[in-house]
């Protein structure tokens, strides 16, 4: 949507409990529409109606928008200046009871994502459990500085690097290393510096 239509469809919707994520599109076709909220991943995390709330603030831009939300410059630029990657709008709200289990809506915390891993990703589970207090302690500036690379770079493929999708990190020799599955949170779930 474009910020005019959300905010049009905001007012008229607010009585729901209302989710949205900003999505990328297509780069060479622009004006397809979003097939998928996470690209090829199991997850994708939403906002909430608390940050839906400055939608409605008229004198923002987009892109003042995206940085309210917590959208870092560095990857906004990339996106949308650098590579010209359109970034679209999705508003979506809460799904009837019958499909609560289907589509888990949890908070974007740590026990969030335990939740997540759990139902998703069962197979690195003990993974999570392994690391989860070196990721609540620790840095993500600490945990990225053990790995010699930018988690960036993997992200967004540059410097020869390759996402830590979930195909890459299980093929991982074990026992995998704490910056491993937190490169794999950031490119995966993106998880990234903020969280």
């Amino acid at each position: 949507l474009g910020m005019e239509e959300a905010r049009t469809w905001l007012r008229e919707n607010k009585h729901r409990a209302i989710f949205g994520r900003v999505c990328s599109g297509n780069v060479r076709d622009p004006d397809a529409p979003v097939q998928r909220l996470g690209e090829n991943r199991e997850t994708a995390f939403l906002f909430g109606h608390d940050a839906l709330d400055c939608l409605l603030d008229e004198t923002l831009t987009g892109w003042e928008f995206m940085k309210k939300l917590g959208f870092q410059e560095q990857y906004t630029y990339y996106d949308v200046v650098k590579v010209k990657q359109p970034q679209w709008l999705v508003l979506l709200h809460a799904p009837d009871d019958e499909h609560s289990e289907e589509f888990p809506v949890v908070p974007a915390t740590w026990d969030g994502v335990e939740i997540l891993i759990k139902k998703c990703y069962p197979d690195i589970y003990e993974d999570f459990v392994t690391f989860r207090a070196q990721l609540e302690t620790q840095t993500f500036e600490d945990i990225e500085s053990q790995s010699g690379l930018r988690f960036f770079d993997c992200l967004k493929r540059l410097n020869s690097q390759e996402p830590m999708d979930y195909a890459n990190y299980k093929s991982l020799p074990t026992p995998r290393a704490l910056w491993q599955f937190r490169c794999f949170l950031y490119c995966e779930f993106r998880l990234l510096e903020l969280f």
